[in-house]
């Protein structure tokens, strides 16, 4: 096994709606490939608000997949599910 370097991106979660919206929970799954580093508990956003999240991907395999399930009070999409990729990258030993 090679030991591989973290990547790193992030997602937003907007309130698109006329009311405040309330996230209750994140949930990880398919793999322990993947962290939400920033998600501290739940949190409210009014009308126009949005809250940035930095994921952390690393992968053992080349190409691994989870998602992200996010619980909010959205009466339309009370779990909104968000899929994860990750490459891993191999460093190079000099």
């Amino acid at each position: 096994m090679s030991p591989t370097v973290p990547s790193a991106g992030t997602f937003s979660v907007k309130n698109t709606g006329a009311k405040t919206l309330n996230v209750t929970n994140m949930l990880l799954s398919g793999t322990s490939s993947f962290s939400v580093l920033d998600f501290g508990g739940p949190f409210s956003l009014d009308f126009g608000e949005s809250k940035t999240f930095n994921v952390q991907a690393e992968p053992i395999n080349p190409e691994e997949h989870g998602s992200l399930a996010i619980y909010s009070n959205d009466p339309g999409d009370p779990v909104t599910p968000v899929e994860l990729y990750g490459a891993s990258l191999v460093p190079e030993l000099l």
